[in-house]
């Protein structure tokens, strides 16, 4: 048998179908995975059959990239989202004031997740009665901060005094950061480990998250390396540089969170600054701390404005490991990304990776964020609505190394995103049409640099 060329890591997956057969499962004749249909070799695919396809039918069960072997480990988690949608939104910390009765409707008609600050409490009600499966997180950050403010559980000023919960430099004097990035240091950062510290934050963070009618709290800070934000090592944790001691920190401080509100029946999230920075073992810190929570915010989700993470074919190998990250730990993962409102290539490169990793489970939702704006909501844009005529995902996102993109198949279109910094034209797609409803021509489309696009076997209602 020959596999296509383009394909790419054909060897890896091949090597990871030898388990895979140990172990393929039944198969659902409903089921879109299913290995001996026409469209596993492609015959309805503009592609063309895949590696994917090939080892699929040679083993009689469904193989990705995402998911080479099957998972016996992951505890099922019922998901806080809804499931049966391609696109879930998340918002994070913007509301219309309580005065703003539509925008505030507006908001919970749109989006599935909120992440508000305490003095938001007062518009919950409007929230639930506008939308009732609406899913509210409280926003806490970590640290202790040099004033009263409600993003804290604290002002350090009243407990500087406990000097053993305090990350100290070399000199012995507490580690301090630039929470709000103005230039000032202004939070103060405890040590994780230390129980007394846990029980002090825990305590009244989720106190406030009962009081406020929260849903569940979403702890801001939580790092997975020394010298965030420009801050000196810290002597608890030196360690030649592995910052293995900092992380079991961390994971000791979440799983003492995670134990709470399994108990108290509340959510727990957290924004992970760096999931991709390796754990001693050689494992990712954005997972090891995702087995201790709810929801997992991934901060960095390829796009920050005009700067973007894993280019070229690495944002391939780091959307499967994404998948791999949700499935196996079975824990929901919000795409934290950031773009200018008018920018509608950095939109739909957020979207088109996005649309890559989501399963319709309730176990992912996007969000898109202008901080640059005044705006009291975030924008939404037709392109999430038209997302959901795609139907359900075919198969996993792939790989086609012959043009440098990625793509899935969706049971009435594609998704194919273009993480390079130069523009790619893709002949395959003449006949479909973009999500605007312009049919490709015969010479293909063409994808600008660290752009995406949706398309449909026809054309659609906008």
């Amino acid at each position: 048998m020959t596999f296509p060329a383009r394909a790419g890591q054909s060897l890896l997956l091949a090597t990871a179908c030898c388990s895979l057969a140990l172990f393929a499962p039944a198969q659902s004749p409903e089921a879109p995975f299913t290995a001996d249909s026409a469209h596993r070799l492609g015959t309805t695919d503009v592609f063309g059959p895949s590696v994917e396809d090939y080892l699929s039918a040679a083993v009689g069960a469904p193989v990705s990239f995402a998911s080479p072997v099957p998972v016996t480990h992951a505890a099922p988690r019922t998901p806080p989202l809804p499931a049966g949608q391609n696109v879930l939104l998340a918002d994070y910390l913007r509301a219309p004031t309580i005065d703003d009765q539509t925008g505030l409707r507006r908001l919970a008609e749109n989006f599935d997740l909120l992440v508000l600050h305490e003095w938001h409490s007062s518009k919950i009600p409007l929230f639930r009665q506008t939308n009732p499966d609406i899913v509210i997180l409280l926003y806490k950050t970590r640290g202790l901060m040099l004033s009263d403010s409600q993003e804290g559980v604290e002002n350090y000023n009243n407990v500087k005094q406990y000097d053993f919960a305090f990350m100290h430099d070399a000199s012995g004097n507490h580690i301090f950061w630039d929470w709000n990035l103005d230039g000032r240091m202004d939070v103060a950062s405890p040590r994780p480990e230390v129980v007394a510290y846990q029980d002090f934050f825990y305590d009244r963070a989720l106190a406030s998250v009962s009081q406020g009618g929260f849903d569940g709290l979403l702890i801001d800070d939580v790092w997975s390396s020394e010298g965030v934000q420009n801050t000196p090592d810290a002597i608890e944790y030196s360690n030649a540089n592995n910052s293995e001691a900092l992380q079991a920190a961390m994971t000791s401080y979440l799983a003492a969170g995670y134990q709470r509100t399994r108990t108290t029946g509340q959510l727990l999230a957290a924004n992970i600054g760096w999931w991709q920075q390796l754990t001693a073992s050689g494992g990712r810190t954005g997972r090891r701390y995702m087995e201790q929570l709810d929801i997992a915010m991934q901060e960095k989700f390829f796009v920050n404005y005009t700067t973007h993470w894993n280019t070229g074919e690495s944002w391939f190998t780091e959307i499967n490991a994404l998948i791999r990250d949700m499935r196996e730990t079975g824990r929901t993962l919000i795409c934290h990304t950031r773009g200018d409102t008018a920018d509608q290539l950095t939109m739909l490169y957020a979207l088109g990776s996005y649309l890559c990793l989501t399963d319709r489970d309730g176990r992912a939702a996007l969000s898109h964020l202008d901080q640059r704006s005044s705006s009291r909501i975030p924008p939404i844009y037709p392109e999430y609505d038209l997302a959901e005529e795609l139907g359900a995902p075919v198969y996993d996102v792939r790989w086609h190394s012959g043009h440098g993109c990625g793509y899935r198949r969706f049971a009435n279109g594609y998704v194919v995103v273009n993480p390079n910094s130069t523009s790619r034209t893709i002949p395959e797609l003449a006949g479909l049409y973009d999500v605007y409803g312009v049919r490709v021509p015969s010479s293909g489309f063409r994808l600008p640099g660290h752009s995406a696009m949706l398309f449909f076997d026809s054309p659609v209602q906008r």
